[in-house]
């Protein structure tokens, strides 16, 4: 992990620290990226070294985490980055999320039921059964 540290020179003025880890990634790289469509190796080049990697059952995961914090006397700003990808046992992008709120769902493999796989089934409730007498 990187770190940027960034000080203001001045004689007699009060100083700015601030501090950077790891890179944000570009909204435009972001947006190009298409799942189901994007392989781990084009993801990589794109987006660089992950901050992170490990699985989620059949999944590779990666992650890219950016934090950049900047201080001066009685003032602070702070702003962060998290960009999370699983890619499926075909090296394909099976789910790509940025800055997500909440613990993401494990996704489905690329040529699973979603995209182009077996069906998909049904997943409504069946219909209510009323009795003759109840209409």
């Amino acid at each position: 992990m990187s770190l940027l540290l960034l000080f203001s020179c001045g004689s007699g003025q009060p100083e700015a620290r601030g501090v950077q880890t790891n890179p944000f990634i570009p909204a435009e790289k972001l947006a190009a990226v298409r799942v189901c469509e994007t392989t781990v190796q084009q993801l990589l080049s794109d987006l660089g070294a992950p901050s992170g990697q490990g699985r989620d059952g059949d999944f590779a995961t990666y992650s890219w985490t950016a934090i950049a914090m900047v201080v001066e006397p009685g003032q602070m700003a702070m702003g962060s980055q998290g960009v999370y990808a699983w890619v499926d046992g075909n090296g394909r992008v099976a789910s790509f999320l940025v800055n997500p709120i909440g613990m993401p769902q494990t996704p489905q493999p690329c040529d699973g039921e979603i995209w182009g796989g077996l069906p998909v089934p049904d997943a409504s409730p069946p219909p209510m059964k009323k009795k003759p007498d109840d209409a």
